[in-house]
């Protein structure tokens, strides 16, 4: 994807925005199941990997000692995210394990918002947009840790058991309001950047 322009990073960029707004409709709606969630946040992942190729470039015009890493640490989140997803249609992982690989992205987000120049609407929105993938992510760590360390874990998955816990509840929590923080202002916060690619002159 080296040759990869802006503009039709943009236009990955827009439609993965587009994407992530449906799958937010569908997660409110009683009548879809989570898969149909699931297979939209694969959709919107999928086609954000441009994108991550986009904003290495943007910021490698004002810190031209960027490393790769950057990059690579934006498309393994990304990918790692997918695969997880797809292993829990066969029930073969827990199905929140993805957050972890997400959080990371969640942490790409903030930092590559933060050093990138702008409008600063696009750039704390990315910024809480991140920090709320970062919040979600710090559920199966802590249900492992503090409710119960072999069913987040176990391959294949197994049922789930009823932890009506003080930990559990403040756990759900926080994924309630990590939940808020991103579902939303990342598809926004893409469609956006989007706009911001198509003006771009490469």
């Amino acid at each position: 994807m080296r040759g990869l322009s802006y503009r039709t990073a943009g236009w990955f960029a827009i439609a993965s925005g587009a994407i992530g707004i449906i799958a937010f409709i569908f997660s409110r709606s009683a009548s879809l199941t989570r898969t149909s969630h699931d297979v939209g946040v694969i959709l919107q992942f999928i086609l954000l990997m441009p994108v991550v190729f986009a904003v290495f470039k943007l910021l490698q015009q004002s810190n031209p000692s960027m490393g790769r890493t950057t990059l690579n640490v934006g498309i393994g989140a990304l990918f790692f995210t997918v695969l997880l997803i797809l292993l829990t249609f066969p029930k073969l992982l827990f199905d929140d394990l993805y957050a972890i690989p997400q959080g990371v992205f969640g942490l790409w987000l903030i930092i590559v918002n933060w050093r990138m120049n702008g409008n600063p609407l696009l750039k704390w929105l990315g910024i809480v947009a991140g920090l709320g993938l970062a919040l979600v992510a710090t559920f199966p760590v802590g249900y492992a840790i503090l409710v119960d360390p072999v069913y987040i874990f176990h391959i294949p998955a197994i049922e789930a058991t009823n932890h009506d816990t003080p930990a559990n509840r403040f756990l759900h929590k926080i994924i309630w309001v990590g939940s808020l923080m991103y579902e939303l202002p990342l598809p926004v916060w893409t469609i956006l950047f989007g706009t911001k690619l198509l003006q771009e002159k490469k």
